[in-house]
């Protein structure tokens, strides 16, 4: 006896696709499934982990509640005398915060710095694709570098 089946295999296909999709939209969008710390990074954008408690149940050592940032904490980037940002030690969310300067710009600033060593002036970081002289003369008063 045969059965009648009015899709074809390749419509099979797609309707178990989009059933398939619509199950991980769900999951992504409604259901707790998802570790906290992973959520918690969908939603800002940065990685940052929960303190979690030790093993006697109690809250870990700091205070109770606290975030730490995942990585070692960064130096300061502002010169201790006020004379700006030093492009040297500031890491990327300090680079982002100068004008004209935004996460891949910041990023091409880290990588030649470490390709290419410390910027000695102000007119060292013409070297990096995307900052040309305007950019620089906004940047300049900005800067803690001669």
């Amino acid at each position: 006896m045969r059965v009648f089946d009015p899709f074809t295999p390749a419509e099979r296909r797609l309707a178990l696709l989009f059933f398939v999709l619509s199950l991980v939209g769900y999951a992504l969008r409604g259901a707790s499934c998802l570790d906290p710390r992973v959520e918690a990074w969908l939603r800002e954008g940065s990685p940052r982990r929960t303190a979690a408690p030790d093993s006697a149940g109690g809250s870990p050592p700091g205070e109770a509640g606290e975030e730490a940032v995942a990585g070692p904490p960064a130096p300061p980037a502002a010169d201790p005398a006020g004379g700006g940002i030093d492009p040297n030690r500031a890491g990327r969310d300090q680079l982002i915060t100068l004008p004209g300067i935004g996460p891949a710009l910041a990023g091409r600033i880290l990588e030649d710095r470490a390709l290419n060593g410390p910027y000695r002036r102000a007119d060292d970081l013409l070297r990096v694709r995307g900052i040309g002289p305007a950019t620089l003369d906004r940047l300049r008063p900005l800067l803690a570098l001669p």
